[in-house]
Formats: structure tokens, C-alpha cells, sequence
């Protein structure tokens, strides 16, 4: 199982500690007490600051910017966060390999922290350096429809800008992946 998790403009994907494939990660080490681990991608400077300014935001949606990863853990995902929302998505282990190799390659490796993220009842947020440049047609959400690519949904990601989006495309998927079984 997969879980598209939007939390206000934001989407990533969290994945049972359980499922990940490299039970030898440095990520998991990290993450001791987690059953659940969300990973997001963005802006190095937007997301890592607690309050972003104008000028941030601005560099961060016209200009190719350095990347992180934003990895949360959870014991259920995203209990208690405030406008959130969660899709579960039942996909087959080909599917949750390669959504999790696809994870995987995100990361800048070696793998290294950049900072601490925020700090949530099941544990510390992390963040760690990416791959890619984030603008305003490379952000999370259409890094989040790419995942949902691999695991073999009908979405086009160069056309999800919006959580709400990333969100839809998630429970189109989902409805899609019903039917099939």
C-alpha cells in the first residue's frame, strides 16, 4: 500500500517502513520508532523555512532552484495534521518496488541531512539533499504524479501543478485500480 498525503499545498507519498525495500538504509536507521515514513520533495530554501518570505517564494517558482527531501515519520500517516487529506493506494509489490526505487533515486547519495524538519508526536522530520531543480513547472506535486506514473496510473505529471490536483489524479488511480481487480 501507498499513501498520496497532501498536506495544505504540499503532496508526497508515505510508504510502511515494512515495505521499503532497503531494509539497510541510512534513511530508515534514521526513523527507528516509525511505521510509516511520508517523503516529500521541494525547494531546499521554501520548504526548510518555517515561514517562507516573498522573495524565497518568488526564487522557488521562476527560478531552477536546489532540491531537498522531507522525510516524516508516522505511526498512522498524517494523524492530527490539519488541512490534510490521505488516499490510500492499493498496488501490487511490483508496483510498490518501483514506486520505492523511484523514492530511492530521489535522494542525492550519498544520502545526507540537511536539517531538521518539524517536529510531530510520532518523531523529527529530516530533510536530506535531492536530485532535480525545483520551478514553477517542476514542483512537488507533479514530482508526486511521477511516482503515481510508475506505479502504473493513467496521470500525465507535466499537468499536475496543484495538491488538489496530485490529489484527484491519486483517487482517479485508486478508482482505476478497483475496477482492474
Amino acid at each position: 500500500m501507498v499513501y498520496v498525503v497532501r498536506r495544505g499545498h504540499h503532496t508526497g507519498l508515505a510508504l510502511a517502513v515494512a515495505d521499503w525495500p532497503n531494509r539497510n538504509g541510512s534513511v530508515l536507521a534514521n526513523f527507528p520508532q516509525a511505521r510509516y515514513l511520508e517523503f516529500g520533495w521541494g525547494d531546499a530554501a521554501y520548504y526548510q523555512a518555517p515561514d517562507p518570505t516573498l522573495g524565497v517564494t518568488i526564487a522557488a517558482v521562476f527560478w531552477p532552484t536546489p532540491t531537498v527531501m522531507e522525510v516524516v515519520p508516522w505511526q498512522v500517516v498524517a494523524q492530527g495534521v490539519e488541512d490534510s487529506e490521505t488516499v490510500a493506494l492499493h498496488v501490487t509489490d511490483a508496483e510498490l518496488q518501483a514506486i520505492a526505487k523511484s523514492i530511492d533515486d530521489s535522494f542525492v547519495q550519498p544520502i545526507s541531512a540537511t536539517g531538521n524538519g518539524y517536529n510531530i508526536a510520532s518523531g523529527r522530520a529530516l530533510f536530506y539533499h535531492a536530485r532535480g531543480k525545483f520551478h514553477l513547472f517542476r514542483m512537488c506535486n507533479r514530482w508526486t504524479a511521477e511516482r503515481l506514473q510508475v506505479a502504473g496510473c493513467s496521470v500525465r505529471p507535466a499537468l499536475i501543478m496543484t495538491a488538489s490536483q496530485a490529489i484527484t489524479a491519486a483517487k482517479r488511480c485508486e478508482g482505476a485500480l478497483q475496477v482492474g481487480l
